[in-house]
């Protein structure tokens, strides 16, 4: 899922999001962790290394379902 972790940070206010309770820490953290994976994806200009770039995307995609899935049997 991709969050933009500044457009969210702006949307949080007492009451709502704050003080950040553990569902938005993990949620930030999540959007932080991906956006770190992100930079390490080859690049799209480099065709030797499109296969190699999605194959990383669709084991992200497989663990980001996974995660949704846990999410709602919570």
């Amino acid at each position: 899922m991709f969050i933009n972790i500044n457009i969210f940070i702006l949307f949080l206010v007492p009451g709502r999001g704050l003080p950040a309770g553990l569902a938005e820490v993990e949620m930030i953290e999540r959007a932080r962790a991906k956006r770190a994976w992100e930079a390490t994806l080859p690049p799209l200009n480099d065709v030797s290394q499109l296969e190699k770039r999605k194959r990383m995307m669709d084991e992200m995609e497989r663990k980001e379902w996974a995660l949704r899935e846990q999410e709602i049997e919570k």
